[in-house]
């Protein structure tokens, strides 16, 4: 398992920020372009990712139910 330092988006972020449950909340993934930093999607995980986003009235909590449901 790779540390969260080695995602360029969270390259700055320290271990109390990272540990402390407000600043995840606050710095959520909420877009598919922050996703495409943490893991690698298929073409066909984007499309599915895009249509949810579009079509979901629950926004970037379904990204976050997204990423913690994938294997």
């Amino acid at each position: 398992m790779r540390s969260f330092k080695d995602v360029p988006l969270w390259k700055d972020v320290t271990q109390a920020q990272w540990d402390d449950w407000k600043w995840q909340v606050k710095n959520r993934i909420s877009t598919l372009e922050d996703l495409k930093q943490v893991i690698n999607l298929t073409p066909e995980e984007e499309e599915g990712v895009k249509k949810i986003l579009r079509n979901s009235s629950y926004g970037n909590h379904t990204l976050l139910c997204i990423v913690n449901g994938r294997k």
